[in-house]
Protein backbone atom coordinates (compact mmCIF):
# COMPACT_ATOMS: atom_id res chain seq x y z
CA UNK A 1 0.00 0.00 0.00
CA UNK A 2 1.19 4.13 0.49
CA UNK A 3 0.48 4.13 3.89
CA UNK A 4 2.75 4.52 6.71
CA UNK A 5 1.69 3.15 10.03
CA UNK A 6 0.87 5.44 12.90
CA UNK A 7 -0.03 3.38 15.99
CA UNK A 8 -0.77 0.38 14.47
CA UNK A 9 -3.02 2.29 11.52
CA UNK A 10 -2.69 3.01 8.06
CA UNK A 11 -2.56 6.90 6.87
CA UNK A 12 -3.01 6.57 3.17
CA UNK A 13 -2.02 9.26 0.37
CA UNK A 14 -4.94 12.18 0.63
CA UNK A 15 -7.87 11.54 -2.16
CA UNK A 16 -6.93 8.17 -3.53
CA UNK A 17 -8.72 5.23 -3.59
CA UNK A 18 -6.19 2.00 -3.15
CA UNK A 19 -5.82 -0.95 -1.17
CA UNK A 20 -4.29 0.44 2.16
CA UNK A 21 -2.76 -2.81 4.54
CA UNK A 22 -2.96 -2.51 8.32
CA UNK A 23 -1.15 -4.33 11.12
CA UNK A 24 -3.95 -5.44 13.24
CA UNK A 25 -2.80 -6.12 17.05
CA UNK A 26 -2.94 -9.66 18.33
CA UNK A 27 -2.66 -11.19 14.58
CA UNK A 28 -1.69 -14.82 14.75
CA UNK A 29 1.48 -13.95 12.08
CA UNK A 30 1.55 -10.12 11.78
CA UNK A 31 0.29 -10.70 8.11
CA UNK A 32 -0.80 -7.32 7.33
CA UNK A 33 -5.09 -7.25 6.48
CA UNK A 34 -6.56 -5.27 3.27
CA UNK A 35 -8.68 -2.97 4.27
CA UNK A 36 -10.41 -0.42 1.76
CA UNK A 37 -9.45 3.30 1.66
CA UNK A 38 -12.09 6.27 1.17
CA UNK A 39 -11.66 8.85 -1.09
CA UNK A 40 -10.98 12.23 1.10
CA UNK A 41 -14.00 14.25 1.77
CA UNK A 42 -14.13 17.56 3.67
CA UNK A 43 -17.28 19.00 5.95
CA UNK A 44 -20.20 20.07 4.70
CA UNK A 45 -20.52 18.37 1.15
CA UNK A 46 -16.81 19.45 0.19
CA UNK A 47 -15.20 17.03 -2.33
CA UNK A 48 -11.50 16.98 -4.07
CA UNK A 49 -11.83 18.27 -7.70
CA UNK A 50 -8.88 18.09 -10.34
CA UNK A 51 -8.90 18.58 -14.01
CA UNK A 52 -6.42 18.94 -16.50
CA UNK A 53 -7.14 20.40 -20.90
CA UNK A 54 -6.04 18.79 -23.96
CA UNK A 55 -3.19 20.98 -25.49
CA UNK A 56 -4.74 24.34 -26.17
CA UNK A 57 -3.82 25.69 -29.44
CA UNK A 58 -6.43 28.62 -30.24
CA UNK A 59 -7.77 31.25 -27.83
CA UNK A 60 -10.73 29.85 -26.53
CA UNK A 61 -12.02 29.37 -23.19
CA UNK A 62 -11.23 25.68 -21.96
CA UNK A 63 -12.17 23.64 -18.88
CA UNK A 64 -9.89 22.45 -16.49
CA UNK A 65 -12.20 21.39 -13.53
CA UNK A 66 -16.07 21.22 -14.75
CA UNK A 67 -18.54 23.07 -12.67
CA UNK A 68 -20.06 21.33 -9.45
CA UNK A 69 -23.44 22.27 -9.50
CA UNK A 70 -24.53 24.89 -6.83
CA UNK A 71 -21.20 24.82 -5.58
CA UNK A 72 -17.89 27.12 -6.04
CA UNK A 73 -14.16 25.63 -7.14
CA UNK A 74 -11.64 26.24 -5.00
CA UNK A 75 -8.62 26.08 -6.32
CA UNK A 76 -5.41 25.15 -4.49
CA UNK A 77 -2.97 24.47 -7.20
CA UNK A 78 -2.91 25.36 -11.01
CA UNK A 79 -0.57 24.70 -13.79
CA UNK A 80 0.03 25.61 -17.43
CA UNK A 81 2.91 24.39 -19.48
CA UNK A 82 3.96 24.90 -23.08
CA UNK A 83 4.50 22.68 -25.81
CA UNK A 84 9.10 21.98 -26.10
CA UNK A 85 8.05 21.51 -29.65
CA UNK A 86 6.30 24.71 -29.88
CA UNK A 87 7.86 28.00 -30.71
CA UNK A 88 5.12 30.22 -29.22
CA UNK A 89 4.80 31.66 -26.03
CA UNK A 90 1.54 33.26 -24.25
CA UNK A 91 -0.02 34.02 -20.68
CA UNK A 92 -2.75 31.98 -19.98
CA UNK A 93 -5.80 33.74 -18.30
CA UNK A 94 -7.56 31.59 -15.55
CA UNK A 95 -11.23 32.20 -15.38
CA UNK A 96 -14.63 31.75 -13.52
CA UNK A 97 -16.87 30.27 -15.96
CA UNK A 98 -15.93 29.96 -19.68
CA UNK A 99 -14.90 33.56 -20.76
CA UNK A 100 -15.58 35.08 -17.43
CA UNK A 101 -13.98 37.02 -14.96
CA UNK A 102 -9.97 36.38 -14.55
CA UNK A 103 -9.02 34.85 -11.48
CA UNK A 104 -5.21 34.72 -12.24
CA UNK A 105 -2.91 35.20 -15.26
CA UNK A 106 0.27 32.63 -15.68
CA UNK A 107 2.98 32.83 -18.42
CA UNK A 108 3.88 30.44 -20.64
CA UNK A 109 7.22 30.24 -22.33
CA UNK A 110 7.92 29.88 -25.98
CA UNK A 111 9.81 26.10 -26.87
CA UNK A 112 8.56 25.06 -23.16
CA UNK A 113 7.89 26.00 -20.08
CA UNK A 114 5.34 27.43 -17.33
CA UNK A 115 4.47 28.77 -14.49
CA UNK A 116 2.62 27.21 -11.57
CA UNK A 117 0.75 28.73 -7.74
CA UNK A 118 0.07 26.74 -4.98
CA UNK A 119 -0.90 27.41 -1.69
CA UNK A 120 -2.62 25.65 1.35
CA UNK A 121 -5.54 27.46 1.04
CA UNK A 122 -7.65 28.72 -1.66
CA UNK A 123 -5.81 30.89 -4.32
CA UNK A 124 -9.15 31.75 -5.46
CA UNK A 125 -12.47 30.63 -6.14
CA UNK A 126 -15.37 30.78 -8.98
CA UNK A 127 -18.71 31.92 -8.46
CA UNK A 128 -20.98 29.07 -7.41
CA UNK A 129 -21.89 26.98 -10.27
CA UNK A 130 -18.90 27.67 -12.73
CA UNK A 131 -16.31 25.71 -13.69
CA UNK A 132 -12.58 27.02 -13.84
CA UNK A 133 -11.12 27.63 -17.26
CA UNK A 134 -8.36 28.59 -19.14
CA UNK A 135 -7.56 30.72 -21.89
CA UNK A 136 -4.66 31.20 -24.15
CA UNK A 137 -4.05 35.29 -24.48
CA UNK A 138 -1.56 34.29 -28.11
CA UNK A 139 -3.16 32.03 -30.96
CA UNK A 140 -0.89 29.21 -32.26
CA UNK A 141 0.69 28.33 -28.69
CA UNK A 142 0.22 25.09 -27.67
CA UNK A 143 -0.26 24.47 -23.86
CA UNK A 144 -1.80 22.41 -20.96
CA UNK A 145 -3.34 23.33 -17.47
CA UNK A 146 -4.32 21.62 -14.56
CA UNK A 147 -5.78 22.41 -11.66
CA UNK A 148 -6.73 20.60 -8.46
CA UNK A 149 -8.78 21.70 -5.03
CA UNK A 150 -12.13 20.91 -3.67
CA UNK A 151 -15.70 21.99 -4.10
CA UNK A 152 -18.14 23.78 -1.95
CA UNK A 153 -21.08 26.05 -0.94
Amino acid sequence: GTGSTVAGAAVGTAGTASAEFVSVQGASNGTPIPVTATPLTLGGGAALVKGTTAAMTATASTAIIAAVTSQRIYATRVACKGDPANAVGTKVLIQDGSGGTTLDTLSVAASGGGEQATGSTPLFWTTSGNGLFAQNVTTSASVICTASGYSGG
